[in-house]
């Protein structure tokens, strides 16, 4: 059961410092945030914190990066095309801006395995640069991603030797056609994320007869958004 200070530091704002804005691409944006450690609360891969980014509008964003006991965080931002409160507010920080975080609350756990092949989107790729960075470094990192074609540089500097594929047609189509050409390595633990109509459909394959079998155990899933 968490401790006192653990659960009252889940629900109070905790104030940050926007340290630095990093352009990674067009649609992705890593934000680092400095403040006081969090004490009594562990920073778990996977973990995620709450942001007010507008008038009664929270959104939950998965920390890629944690330094110094929790004193420095980094987050991935996906920029879209449209003009929602996540990205405007995401596109108007600048170092030096306050910023209040409520968490962090673990939205995804990480199963470990002898190797990690992780399948998603844009919006799963603060999650896995997080997964990534926190295997054994005798684990293989493997997968598939699927962001907008201005994204593909971004998202292959987050998690290296993940494949990383343009969209085209609706969400999901080039990843899965590119999924069942992927090598699936023995031993691995699945980790899917994003859009929930492909974490369904990139589940399926993984599970069935045509694709790998992997045991249900062996695959972790967590749907970020919906959408055609």
């Amino acid at each position: 059961m968490p401790s006192a200070p653990a659960l009252l530091a889940r629900r109070r704002a905790r104030p940050v410092t926007v340290d630095s804005v990093e352009e990674l691409s067009p649609g992705l944006r890593l934000v680092t945030f400095t403040g006081e450690p969090l004490s009594g609360t562990p920073w778990t891969p996977g973990c995620a914190v709450g942001i007010r980014v507008g008038r009664r509008v929270t959104r939950h964003y998965t920390v890629a990066e944690v330094a110094g006991g929790g004193s420095r965080l980094g987050i991935v931002f996906q920029l879209h095309r449209g003009d929602g409160p996540g990205t405007r507010w995401a596109r108007s920080l600048a170092a030096g801006d306050r910023v209040a975080l409520l968490g962090p609350r673990r939205l995804s756990r990480c199963r470990r395995g002898l190797a990690y092949f992780l399948v998603g989107d844009a919006s799963a790729v603060g999650l896995f640069q997080s997964l990534a960075e926190s295997v054994p470094a005798s684990a293989e990192v493997c997968g598939v991603i699927e962001v907008p074609a201005e994204d593909l540089d971004g998202a292959s500097l987050l998690v290296p030797g993940v494949t990383v594929v343009a969209s085209a047609g609706r969400p999901g189509e080039a990843l899965l056609a590119r999924l069942r050409e992927e090598r699936v390595p023995v031993g691995a633990v699945a980790h899917l994320a994003g859009h929930v109509r492909t974490v369904r459909r990139a589940r399926r394959y993984l599970r069935g007869r045509r694709g790998p079998g992997l045991p249900r155990a062996e695959v972790v899933t967590r749907a970020f958004w919906t959408g055609r």
